[in-house]
């Protein structure tokens, strides 16, 4: 029998959609699973964690709306102090698990927006797209911004990227959404200046395309927000400026080694061993590392796409700023600090992932060479860190609930002493 022009126009317009669509919130709901799966006490038993308690939770009950325009670090931080001032007119009995479930949904955004329509044509090669969002779900060292509000802002910056280079909008109301995360995004730590670089580069390659006016409006945007931000950091983080770097080139290697090209691979429970042996103190075994993937970086920057120059261009912006103003250690040096694994984890999550997408390049590339099936190797090796490090220990028991508790029912001027993680912080509210 003949098949109709009816039903071969039903299958493209139909079936494909409702297909990519039920492809779509299946994969969402899987990667949801996986990160819940990672360490399970992080939603079912939810613990403040630093900034949460004495900065967020503290500021926003006792200033209210304007705790929005207090810096912290240098910076604004939009996300977490929206999230406590909703807190707040909570019983403070629910703030760690609504913590959390913002860390949580903020954690998952990558993975909808990039099996989405727009991440489709952003990145066509399903493989490719699953590839990467494997390692993501999975990523090895970064235990320190799993499923956590206060670090949630290195996910958010993902987001922020992937909404710079995905097509635009064709409607106003989704128009109108972009820009608003743009904005809430932007206000949210200092992304905005490592991604206004790639906006602004964006429009230049696309400036031959239908939508390149919101383009120059995304760029405008972010821009506005990267000066705001920017002037904070100039006005207001004195404080970060006076750390000591302690930095040499012996340390350099080491931080990049250690953190990212094998971190990023082995894992860091793998690498403890490594670091424990004395050959490995020196320069030349981190600095040979180092060169290694800097060949790769190279070979991948001549063969890959605009959007891979783009992103690895995001990402070094991000560790050269990590590298000048860390904050990992209350004393002594910053540098000397970062070349141990579990310290800044935060600084090498993105990095770690223009790492597997440098690999990522060059293991695709059409060209048959010995260097792609090097890049595939390592590839494989990224699956040792992947299964090392997949299960994060919870965060120990903390006494904050029982606080809660007595907080939301006690008399007005009440003074509560709130403890959370990591001890021994504390911080202190009273009642209104």
């Amino acid at each position: 029998m003949m098949t109709s022009d009816r039903q071969v126009w039903f299958s493209i317009t139909i079936y494909r959609p409702r297909r990519d669509t039920l492809l779509a919130c299946l994969s969402v709901a899987v990667a949801a699973l996986l990160i819940w799966a990672r360490c399970p006490s992080r939603l079912l038993a939810p613990e403040l964690w630093a900034e949460d308690g004495d900065a967020w939770l503290q500021q926003a009950y006792d200033f209210g709306l304007s705790c929005l325009k207090m810096p912290l670090n240098g910076h604004l931080q939009t996300l977490p102090r929206a999230t406590a001032l909703v807190a707040v007119h909570l019983p403070l009995t629910a703030a760690p698990l609504m913590f959390a479930a913002v860390a949580f949904v903020v954690q998952l955004a990558p993975v909808a927006l990039l099996f989405s329509a727009r991440g489709k044509v952003l990145i066509p090669n399903l493989w490719i797209r699953f590839l990467l969002v494997s390692y993501y779900i999975g990523e090895p060292n970064a235990s320190e911004v799993h499923v956590n509000l206060t670090n949630a802002m290195w996910h958010l910056s993902l987001v922020t990227f992937l909404i710079v280079v995905f097509p635009k909008p064709k409607t106003k109301p989704a128009i109108l959404a972009d820009v608003f995360f743009l904005i809430f995004a932007g206000l949210s730590g200092p992304f905005a200046l490592f991604i206004t670089p790639v906006a602004w580069w964006h429009v230049a390659v696309e400036r031959t395309k239908p939508d390149h006016r919101k383009r120059v409006l995304y760029a405008i945007i972010l821009s506005l927000c990267a000066i705001i931000e920017g002037w904070s950091i100039i006005t207001q983080g004195e404080g970060v400026r006076e750390q000591h770097l302690g930095a040499s080139l012996n340390r350099l290697v080491h931080i990049l080694a250690n953190q990212i090209f094998l971190g990023g691979m082995l894992g860091s429970t793998n690498l403890y061993t490594l670091m424990d042996q004395d050959w490995w103190v020196g320069l030349w075994p981190a600095a040979s590392c180092c060169l290694l993937a800097l060949g790769f970086a190279v070979y991948a920057l001549r063969a890959g796409p605009a959007l891979y120059r783009q992103f690895l261009l995001f990402c070094g912006l991000i560790m050269v700023s990590a590298l000048a103003s860390p904050v990992v250690s209350p004393v002594g040096s910053q540098w000397q600090s970062m070349q141990y694994l579990g310290v800044g984890d935060r600084y090498y999550v993105l990095p770690m992932l223009g790492w597997f997408a440098t690999l990522l390049v060059v293991a695709t590339h059409p060209s048959r060479s010995h260097v792609q099936w090097v890049a595939r190797a390592l590839i494989v090796c990224c699956s040792i860190g992947v299964a090392a490090d997949w299960q994060y220990a919870p965060y120990p028991h903390s006494t904050y609930q029982d606080s809660a508790k007595l907080f939301d029912h006690a008399p007005a001027g009440t003074v509560v002493t709130f403890h959370q993680n990591p001890e021994p912080l504390t911080f202190t509210l009273v009642k209104k």
